[in-house]
Formats: structure tokens, C-alpha cells, sequence
């Protein structure tokens, strides 16, 4: 995400427009606090309409929550989650108060060479969260093919969301009630559990 100071962009219009015409969002500022946001208006914008596609940029910059998002778009967060799959673009369904409870820490990575050559081949959440799993030393939870090769020839620990939710089952930090709705959640994204594997998770 680009980065124009409002004073700049008066000066030198060509420091906002050159990312624009590469396909990046930009942040405006004034007294280095953010109080707009440009998106560059291409075909997919344009089809979607502009609402729709703020949101969904605010949402992929990690300004708004899901449950904002679908707020913002009037639909439900299932609904959501669909658009956000067809868009390829990963999703995480958190709150607020749960980022405030250190459930979840949003984190930054500051290789952004090592991302960009990774970006080539991988998408833009692939590509940042194995950068950021280098940079902390972190196991990483992957469950898609191509990226979990990548992981693996990095040398990233590498953790299935399938494992996860087995390992809180057995150690009874979910219930099977809670276990087969998040089961059932998952296969209404794009993501699937086969009935083989969901016999495997559940086993005591």
C-alpha cells in the first residue's frame, strides 16, 4: 500500500497517478494521519461499482473487519465470504474486541523485496504471510498446495488447518457441535473437508 502526503500531491500530482497506473491504492495523508483513499479505476471497478469496490479494498487493506464489510454492502457475512472467494482474496473473520484481547495481532512485514519476488508466483496473502512467518520465525498455518511447497523449500514450519481443528478437539477446546459448524462454515467458503477427512478429525 502506497503512501502520498497531501502537500506532495499538490506539488506533484505524477507521485499519486504513477501508482494508480500500476494497479496500487493509495493512501492520502495530512500531518502523516490518513484521510482518503484512491483506488485505480479499471475494469473490475467499474463492473462492480465503486462502493462496492472501496469497501472491498478497505477490507483487503485490513481497515475494516468482515463483519464491516458486509455491513458496508448491506449483505450477510456469508454473502461476504463468497464475494471475497470469487475475488481471491483471503478472508479472516475477526473483531474488534478480539484484536483488543490479543486473540489476534496484526502484524506487518518489512521484506518487501522478498515479497514481490514471491508475488510473482503466489497471491498478495501467500505471498506476505510467508514473508512474515521468515521474518518471526513463526510456523505457519497453509493449507493450499502451491504455497505450502513454497513454505516447505523456505523452510517455514508448516501447520493444516485441518490439524488445528483436530488438536482443539481432542483437546476439548471445542465441542463436536462447534467442530462440525466450523466444518460446515468451511465447506461454504472454498475450502473442503471430505467426509473421509471429517471421520479422521472426529476420531477420539
Amino acid at each position: 500500500m502506497q503512501t502520498v502526503a497531501i502537500r506532495d500531491l499538490k506539488n506533484n500530482p505524477s507521485n499519486m497517478t504513477k501508482y494508480l497506473e500500476k494497479g496500487e491504492s493509495v493512501f492520502v495523508t495530512k500531518h502523516n494521519k490518513p484521510i482518503g483513499i484512491t483506488i485505480p479505476l479499471n475494469d473490475d471497478v467499474l463492473s462492480m461499482g465503486i462502493k462496492k469496490a472501496v469497501a472491498i479494498e478497505q477490507y483487503r487493506l485490513g481497515l475494516i473487519s468482515l463483519g464491516k464489510l458486509a455491513q458496508f454492502l448491506s449483505i450477510s457475512k456469508q454473502k461476504a465470504i463468497r464475494l471475497l472467494n470469487d475475488l481471491k482474496i483471503d478472508w479472516l473473520d475477526y473483531s474488534a474486541e478480539e484484536i483488543e484481547e490479543n486473540y489476534i495481532e496484526i502484524l506487518p512485514f518489512t521484506n518487501r523485496i522478498f515479497f514481490e519476488e514471491l508475488n510473482i508466483l503466489l497471491d498478495d496473502g501467500e505471498s506476505a504471510s510467508l514473508v512474515l512467518a521468515i521474518e518471526k520465525k513463526l510456523p505457519l498455518i497453509i493449507d493450499e498446495k502451491k504455497g505450502r511447497k513454497f513454505a516447505q523449500n523456505l523452510g517455514i514450519e508448516i501447520i493444516s488447518l485441518v490439524g488445528i481443528i483436530r488438536f482443539l478437539y481432542l483437546e476439548k477446546k471445542i465441542t463436536k457441535e462447534q467442530t462440525l459448524n466450523l466444518i460446515d462454515k468451511l465447506n461454504h467458503s472454498d475450502f473442503r473437508i471430505s467426509d473421509k477427512l471429517l471421520k479422521m478429525i472426529l476420531l477420539p
